[in-house]
């Protein structure tokens, strides 16, 4: 009560702060990271390792089972969740609820480490996952007319990405839905009984070459098999690798004496579809602490000169964007801040002067700024929960605004204020 009653005898001081304050509010609305949604942790993280050409049985007993041992030595682990598959072993690890959150990552990654010494020279090192409550930004599909080039589809996805990847804010991009390039090897089964070769030998000389053979890639039939390799990656280095000399003749007998090698595609891990057709999809992903809105103007940019650039066979499409959502809400707050002060100016007009509705109405935009300006001080972002919630608030504010200006006006005509 003190401070309020120095406030009213003191109007000059309490109308400058009020102005400094809101202008602060304004400077930090155009500070303030604008997201559609609040940050949040998860807790927890995943552990990605790729074995090429092992099959599923070989990844859990040499991969999955050597990590899962050494991860479940560290306190803060609640539960972990396996999978392994032909050539990669995924683990989810959960951690337990009131742990730091960073010092059991820490944890972790040092006992994966540790692991990484046990698993087989053919690993790749253990990928460790800890943003997993990360969201695509912006989604293109690029579609082909007719039969699918997968080159071609490849170099004008790959185009679209480095062009996002120049972006400020942009921190990752990837494709889904290209097939992958592979090395097929299209054996002529008679040929390879003319010369008096087995399969048993031609496995073992691509093995001891160190091309990899996944599980499950001989397809054919008794004329011909088709093998799908890895490892080397020039069919001209497989085609020309000696299996086997001829003890009469002398000569020396290549891979490509019996069998076409070429490049083949493998099937795609993830189908993509734009109405009926095949795409690629290229994905956007953004720091969390950048003006979403922003962000996406210069994704869009990107993203039509490069539709511009396309032949005409192709065909680019935005199906979804994120900063189309974050515009939408801003609008809504707008519109309701500009709603909340043309109430309050109305009704207060019916039973109050023009000067003073005019002031009441103040108590909106004023009150908005100045809340702007804590929530930028305590490092909230504006996304859908805070708009929201202030939105919610407008509505409690201009009933209140009303109810203290008609609760004034009546102190103010009781006095006498008015009849002087």
């Amino acid at each position: 009560m003190i401070w309020i009653k120095k406030g009213i005898q003191q109007p000059v001081v309490t109308i400058l702060l009020f102005i400094a304050l809101s202008l602060a509010g304004v400077f930090s609305y155009f500070e303030m990271d604008k997201q559609e949604d609040p940050e949040f942790l998860v807790n927890g993280v995943a552990i990605v390792t790729a074995y090429p050409g092992a099959g599923s049985e070989k990844v859990e007993q040499l991969v999955t089972n050597v990590l899962e041992k050494k991860i479940r030595t560290v306190s803060e682990v609640q539960n972990i969740e396996s999978f392994s598959l032909p050539n990669v072993s995924t683990l989810f690890v959960t951690f337990k609820e009131g742990n730091n959150l960073e010092k059991a990552q820490q944890k972790v990654k040092e006992q994966v480490d540790q692991a990484k010494k046990l698993l087989p020279e053919e690993a790749t090192e253990p990928e460790i996952k800890t943003d997993l409550s990360e969201m695509a930004f912006m989604i293109v599909h690029l579609s082909q007319d007719g039969q699918i080039n997968h080159e071609e589809l490849k170099e004008k996805a790959n185009d679209l990405q480095k062009r996002f990847d120049r972006v400020t804010g942009v921190k990752r991009t990837e494709i889904l839905g290209l097939a992958d390039q592979r090395v097929e090897i299209n054996v002529d089964i008679p040929k390879l009984k003319s010369l008096g070769l087995s399969w048993l030998q031609v496995m073992q000389v691509l093995q001891k070459n160190h091309v990899q053979i996944p599980e499950g890639t001989l397809k054919g039939n008794e004329k011909k098999n088709v093998l799908t390799v890895g490892g080397l990656g020039n069919p001209d280095q497989i085609a020309n690798l000696p299996v086997f000399q001829d003890p009469k003749s002398g000569k020396q007998l290549v891979v490509k004496d019996f069998a076409k090698v070429k490049w083949g595609y493998e099937k795609e891990s993830t189908k993509i579809l734009t109405g009926e057709k095949q795409s690629a999809a290229i994905i956007v992903y953004v720091d969390y602490h950048v003006d979403a809105r922003k962000t996406g103007e210069e994704l869009r940019k990107a993203y039509q000169s490069w539709q511009k650039e396309l032949p005409k066979q192709y065909t680019g499409k935005v199906v979804f964007d994120q900063s189309e959502s974050v515009n939408k809400k801003f609008h809504e707050l707008y519109r309701e801040l500009g709603v909340g002060i043309l109430v309050v100016i109305v009704i207060c007009l019916l039973g109050l002067a023009v000067r003073s509705a005019l002031i009441t109405s103040l108590s909106v935009p004023v009150t908005v700024c100045i809340s702007l300006f804590f929530l930028n001080l305590w490092g909230v972002s504006l996304h859908q929960i805070s708009i929201a919630s202030i939105i919610l608030v407008l509505g409690i504010l201009v009933d209140d605004s009303i109810v203290s200006n008609e609760n004034i006006e009546r102190h103010l005509t009781e006095n006498g204020v008015f009849g002087k």
